[in-house]
């Protein structure tokens, strides 16, 4: 009896590994019914924060039909072209009103971005933005989801996160005095908020190095960079085991605040 026992167990083993295997099939089936459904959902209350919420459902649905995309899960960080962009919202038959947007507006900005520029690439922050600025309905958009794109277009995000991890990296005596120097350079000279040395970027590097191996695993090494600019590079974001060096974090440190430091 135990012996049937196991190979029952073993036997649903093999069927749940195959399970595995099928699911990336079954995945783009369960899309189109997964967008069905969320458009009978019903809009939350006013000035509730619902819009990103449903925006980030939608990118979910475009982002797991794309070439690239193999398991569900945390899609912020997945990037597409404008031309698979176009491509899954065409066939996904995506509805913008569920999000309080126009979807004839937004899928004709898509199209015309797609013409002139198809490689261009759009994440999930750009995503929401690009949504709210070309999909406003003839009766306005919910101040929620215009302060988002406000936030987007002056990077406040990225301002508010350089100022928080400028404190945390340099923890100065007099941290208004010293945030008030930063912001005044900024507005003086243009420079960043975030400008920090290679041994400054080093100590944020060896907060997450406790045991002082040199190297830290990509996991903690997307959170000691999440703190500079909010945002993790795809290259250790999707290696979480990956084995990153003091030197390794540095540059990719100085990258992200080159490119999105404000």
């Amino acid at each position: 009896r135990k012996r049937c026992g196991a190979g029952r167990g073993h036997a649903g083993r093999s069927l749940s590994r195959r399970g595995q295997r099928r699911s990336a099939r079954r995945r783009w089936r369960l899309t189109t019914a997964r967008a069905r459904a969320m458009a009978a959902k019903p809009l939350p209350p006013p000035r509730a924060v619902y819009h990103e919420a449903r925006l980030r459902e939608v990118w979910d649905l475009v982002t797991a039909g794309s070439d690239g995309v193999t398991e569900a899960g945390d899609s912020s960080g997945v990037s597409l072209s404008f031309a698979v962009l176009k491509r899954q919202l065409d066939d996904l038959e995506i509805d913008f009103g569920t999000c309080g947007l126009d979807t004839a507006k937004i899928n004709r900005a898509v199209f015309q971005t797609t013409e002139t520029d198809p490689d261009r690439l759009i994440d999930f922050v750009a995503f929401c933005a690009f949504a709210a600025r070309n999909g406003k309905p003839p009766g306005g958009v919910d101040p929620v989801l215009e302060t988002h794109a406000y936030f987007e277009k002056h990077k406040l995000g990225a301002l508010f996160e350089s100022m928080t991890a400028s404190l945390m990296v340099v923890k100065p005596d007099d941290p208004k005095q010293f945030l008030t120097e930063r912001l005044l350079n900024l507005k003086r000279n243009g420079t960043p908020v975030a400008e920090f040395s290679d041994a400054e970027l080093g100590s944020l590097f060896d907060m997450s190095d406790a045991a002082g191996a040199g190297h830290v695993s990509g996991a903690k090494a997307a959170k000691g960079l999440e703190v500079l600019v909010g945002r993790v590079p795809p290259e250790v974001a999707e290696n979480p085991t990956r084995l990153i060096t003091r030197e390794h974090f540095i540059r990719l440190a100085r990258g992200l605040l080159e490119t999105y430091g404000s």
